[in-house]
């Protein structure tokens, strides 16, 4: 009967650390939440461009990308980013632009963005004139999913 008991003792401890390891899987609904706070107050600035947002998730690809993309109905003189990420977990951002018809990246370092809320600036190579759509990428690098934002300032050129 005792050997009964401690193997039950043993099972039913096995599955209380089972279930303390697990870690809880990401609010999305509370990181939208905070992503639309993000946008609407980055919108009220005078010299906002646009806001984007992508749901960035864990899956079983390492390269997993999710980008999203903005056009301006004419060109513009993008000097600032912001980003911003909700959720938990990591995420690195990387920025692409068009001017005309062609697209072109490293107009930043791909940054590693912890999800904890906060923003940060993203270092633009120089200040793009002439740009007519803005393309963000975000892949996760920790984490089960967040919401990846970002925020464009600047002004129209034309």
């Amino acid at each position: 009967m005792h050997t009964i008991r401690r193997i039950v003792s043993i099972a039913a401890a096995g599955v209380l650390l089972a279930g303390c390891s697990a870690s809880e899987p990401p609010d999305l609904t509370g990181a939208y939440q905070l992503s639309e706070a993000f946008e609407t107050e980055a919108s009220e600035r005078d010299d906002a461009l646009g806001v984007l947002s992508s749901r960035v998730t864990n899956t079983s690809s390492a390269n997993d990308n999710s980008s999203v993309e903005i056009d301006f109905p004419s060109d513009v003189l993008l000097s600032e980013v912001q980003a911003a990420c909700f959720g938990g977990g990591e995420v690195q951002i990387s920025l692409t632009v068009r001017e005309g018809s062609s697209w072109s990246g490293g107009e930043t370092e791909p940054t590693s963005l912890a999800c904890t809320g906060n923003s940060a600036p993203l270092t633009l190579r120089a200040d793009l004139a002439g740009i007519n759509a803005v393309m963000f990428s975000g892949r996760l690098v920790s984490g089960d999913g967040a919401v990846a934002s970002l925020a464009l300032f600047g002004d129209a050129t034309d």
